[in-house]
């Protein structure tokens, strides 16, 4: 039985050391990034792909900045959906970057935005969980 137990242990840590090795850390998510290409996660409906062009457009000249003292700004040409001066932290358990109000950065209330992260070969990717983007990223 303890060998079975043993087994199933190490094949666990085998299959879940990987995917926690390919999510960026703190460290290494400091900086400005910018958007170099844009891959749509889902299907998207003939009335709605102009939509999305505009949108395309306006995230290939966005900017995510993350700060060493948590400050996270996230530059884009539409106001409704720039973000300025608010707190992010690393989600340990989605291993994703929650950006919220600084006022609740010590709670899981009000998530402005979920970036989880992932490497890919030499690439580094932000997938915008809200937004079902997935974002090829270059630091500045």
């Amino acid at each position: 039985m303890k060998t079975k137990l043993l087994v199933l242990f190490f094949t666990l840590a085998i299959f879940t050391l990987p995917t926690k090795a390919q999510s960026l850390t703190e460290s290494e998510i400091l900086g400005v990034w910018k958007v170099a290409k844009i891959h749509i996660l889902n299907k998207i409906p003939q009335d709605q792909k102009q939509t999305l062009e505009m949108v395309t457009k306006a995230f290939l000249k966005s900017k995510f900045n993350f700060k060493p003292d948590k400050n996270f700004s996230f530059d884009i040409e539409f106001n409704e959906i720039k973000i300025e001066n608010k707190y992010w932290k690393l989600d340990k358990l989605t291993q994703s970057f929650i950006i919220q109000d600084w006022k609740d950065k010590d709670t899981n209330k009000s998530k402005l935005m979920e970036i989880t992260t992932r490497k890919d070969g030499n690439k580094i990717l932000f997938i915008i969980v809200e937004a079902f983007l997935e974002l090829e990223m270059i630091r500045e």
